[in-house]
């Protein structure tokens, strides 16, 4: 099984901490393992590294959206193929959704730590990338517990309904 460990960031913090020992206990168990950071790492290369695990970052430094590293990760998807893409982090959340719809897998997992996740924006960015991934068939009948809860604060079929009218 091919897993891909998208983070915003790999810096010292909890997250991160999370992503490793999932990683390292996933390679442990026979998994193919990828770590991909969107920013240049920091943290816990090393660590993943001397476990077997690859590590890439994207590079990405500038806070001006660019579409080089979407299409970067689109073809690294496309050659790994991985069954599951897990995203830590909110603008690693973003990307994955978005990236999806460029290179198909079949399962992805954003984990979200908190029910708000941010400002304004990024509310509507993340309602905006379920949108696009619940009509193309992807999040039907597929949340529970906290991202049941997620949706809701999120007012995904409320959006739907509006969007449909017009």
């Amino acid at each position: 099984m091919k897993v891909l460990l998208l983070i915003t960031g790999l810096g010292y913090g909890g997250a991160e901490a999370q992503l490793g020992r999932v990683a390292t206990r996933l390679k442990a168990r026979g998994w193919e393992v990828r770590v991909i950071s969107l920013m240049p790492s920091r943290a816990y290369v090393e660590e993943l590294e001397e476990a077997g695990i690859p590590v890439f970052s994207l590079g990405i430094r500038q806070k001006l959206p660019s579409p080089r590293p979407i299409l970067r990760l689109a073809r690294i998807i496309r050659e790994w193929r991985p069954h599951i893409v897990h995203s830590y982090m909110v603008h690693a959340n973003l990307l994955a959704r978005l990236v999806r719809s460029l290179a198909r897998f079949p399962i992805l997992v954003c984990s979200a730590r908190n029910v708000r996740e941010g400002n304004r924006l990024r509310e509507l960015l993340y309602r905006y990338a379920i949108f696009i991934l619940y009509f193309d068939g992807e999040l039907k009948n597929k949340f529970r517990g906290n991202a049941q809860k997620s949706i809701e604060h999120l007012k995904l079929e409320e959006i739907a309904k509006k969007w449909l009218e017009i």
